[in-house]
């Protein structure tokens, strides 16, 4: 794919929330994965202007650091922003100008009165027709049902005609991928709409319209909304855990998906996509009864799409009512990771560490005295040697400290996770031996303050340690017995990655 890495000179930027800049904005500290970033003073200076609410605008230079900066998740695009000066690049004149056409996918299997209250909340008033100025676009322009073999075929028959969608039937159920692709195939819309029946929209379809706005940017291929947690007819315990740990549920900041950023995948449950890049990728993976979203998601990425995270746009998703299903679906995830590290190497790795700061971090989870010292010793090394790559900054020392520091802690936090999760069953066999007991008793504490933490005051501490850690060894085992079955263990294995420094 080749696009002109160019972003309308109108929009807004907002900065990342973890960016760092420091030595009078002259150097930036932050990004996915970790990087350090020298700025010219004709650089710092355009990114003070954004921070301030001033446009991208149309200066080659400007628009070149604005395009490496959301590339690299130190700033994020805001087209809908209002911007303090924004007089100074007037957006286009778009009165009469068309918007891009809207088809909405909605793949269903036997749950009828689902897809009433999905596309009840979905199209409010209706959908089609001419779209006066303010009326709310992007309304769907078109609708298709696409029912996945469901046994009472009528009821979703009943259920398209009454809100005037098309209705696309498979006999017997193939899959959610291939119910996707049959839905936008059979369209023409420039940005393709999926929500799953059990889907809601609080806001009707305004949650499409701060997605459709990036596709102004000709490399956007996908946006997403934030799915949180509704709760339906789950019991109010699960549904508070859901609330806080829904798989589905990508959290508040915007973000680039890919492997290495915060957000590394998002789910098919909502999605909107340029046709264009559905083409050129083929669709979803048919093949892949589970995890085919994120499948689809990584391809874009490879070929140099953008996609992005967009948790100003909401839609709420049913919890699973019976706690056997919920567990369940854990397994189905932890089982598509093998399936996924075959089609992309290393992208579904466990935990992201330097090596260095991987062996501190081991050697802090051990548990040991002697293992805690030498943990110290090892990130005092790193910080010596980070010191020296910072060395150009008003405060090295200071900073390479700051990141060290925090790297540590982060990857003493992701091995404890996937010592809970993803390697449990090594943990379990490990805790026969003195060192093994340690490490657990620390994987414990941490899933103990972990509660502590996130809980709400409506799940009893005991049940919410409970399903947390039910949840992390269904995902794991779901994903040991996919890896055994398959003879394959990539998805098991950590992943090296570093931090780089770069001027402009």
């Amino acid at each position: 794919m080749k696009v002109e890495p160019v972003l309308p000179a109108h929009w807004g930027l907002t900065l990342d929330a973890g960016l760092r800049r420091t030595d009078t904005g002259r150097v930036l500290i932050g990004g996915y994965p970790m990087r350090v970033l020298r700025l010219s003073p004709a650089g710092a200076r355009a990114v003070d202007d954004w921070a301030a609410g001033g446009p991208v605008g149309k200066a080659t230079t400007a628009q070149t650091l604005a395009r490496r900066l959301v590339d690299a998740g130190m700033a994020h695009p805001a087209p809908g922003r209002t911007a303090a000066h924004a007089h100074a690049v007037a957006p286009p004149d778009t009165t009469g100008a068309p918007h891009p056409t809207v088809s909405l996918v909605v793949p269903t299997r036997d749950r009828p009165e689902a897809l009433v209250r999905l596309l009840n909340t979905a199209l409010g008033h209706g959908f089609g027709g001419p779209r006066a100025p303010g009326s709310g676009w992007p309304v769907p322009d078109e609708v298709i049902v696409v029912d996945d073999g469901s046994a009472d075929p009528a009821a979703v028959a009943a259920v398209s005609t009454r809100f005037g969608a098309r209705l696309l039937r498979h006999e017997r159920s193939l899959g959610p991928g291939a119910a996707r692709n049959r839905g936008w195939r059979s369209t023409e819309g420039e940005l393709i709409a999926f929500l799953d029946d059990d889907c809601r929209c609080p806001e009707g379809a305004a949650w499409l319209e701060p997605l459709a706005a990036l596709f102004e940017d000709p490399s956007v291929a996908l946006a997403a909304p934030r799915v949180q947690a509704a709760r339906g007819r789950a019991p109010g315990w699960l549904s508070a855990y859901e609330s806080v740990h829904s798989p589905l549920d990508r959290g508040p900041a915007p973000a680039p998906v890919r492997p290495a950023s915060p957000v590394p995948f998002v789910p098919a449950a909502a999605l909107l996509v340029r046709r264009a890049a559905l083409e050129a990728a083929g669709g979803f993976d048919e093949s892949l009864p589970v995890g085919e979203d994120v499948d689809l998601v990584w391809r874009l990425a490879a070929t140099g799409w953008s996609t992005r995270y967009v948790p100003e746009a909401v839609v709420t998703h049913d919890v699973r009512e019976v706690l056997g299903s919920w567990l369940a679906q854990r397994l189905r995830y932890g089982g598509s990771a093998v399936a996924l590290d075959r089609r992309h190497p290393g992208a579904v790795a466990p935990i992201r560490l330097s090596g260095w700061t991987g062996l501190a971090g081991a050697l802090v989870v051990s548990g040991s005295p002697a293992g805690l010292v030498a943990g110290v010793g090892v990130g005092a090394g790193t910080t010596t040697r980070l010191v020296a790559r910072l060395g150009g900054l008003e405060h090295p020392l200071t900073e390479a400290v700051r990141l060290a520091g925090r790297g540590h802690m982060w990857a003493a936090a992701r091995i404890l996770g996937a010592l809970r999760r993803e390697w449990w069953p090594l943990l379990l066999i490990g805790s026969s031996t003195r060192p093994g007991r340690r490490v657990a008793v620390v994987v414990l504490v941490a899933a103990v303050a972990e509660a502590c933490r996130s809980r709400p005051a409506s799940v009893t501490r005991r049940r919410w340690l409970g399903l947390r850690l039910a949840d992390d060894a269904a995902y794991g085992a779901g994903l040991w017995s996919a890896a055994l079955a398959a003879g394959r263990f990539g998805a098991l294995m950590p992943c090296r990655v570093g931090q780089t420094t770069s001027s402009t």
